[in-house]
């Protein structure tokens, strides 16, 4: 069962409530949407999200996306991971990374699952 813990601090200015899978359980050869649902305190111009994801030590996956502008208030980023035919079976790790347009952290969360 996939499953995620806040790596953030209390500083960030966006407090993840949830973190949903799409499809739950991830499912070799189709994409994986990670959702991060939450309130941002403070509007953004933009940023980066950033996942790194591992199969024991050795990561598999190390991408950066931009984040579209968002106003203070209910905030829902998603980045999205392509789990190949070809990956080998059993638990993943990683971690997804916010950044505001000034490159300040405003949210961190590790993941989990398996495949």
């Amino acid at each position: 069962m996939p499953s995620w813990t806040n790596s953030g601090t209390p500083a960030d200015s966006f407090s993840v409530d949830n973190v949903t899978y799409t499809p739950d359980p991830p499912v070799k050869g189709k994409d994986l949407t990670v959702t991060l649902t939450g309130t941002l305190a403070a509007p953004i111009t933009g940023g980066t999200i950033t996942t790194k994801l591992k199969y024991g030590i050795i990561t598999v996956v190390n991408e950066s996306a931009p984040l579209d502008a968002a106003a203070a208030g209910s905030y829902s980023p998603q980045t999205t991971i392509s789990l190949t035919q070809d990956m080998p079976s059993g638990s993943y790790a990683g971690n997804v990374s916010l950044v505001d347009q000034d490159s300040i952290e405003i949210a961190s969360v590790n993941i989990t699952f398996h495949v």
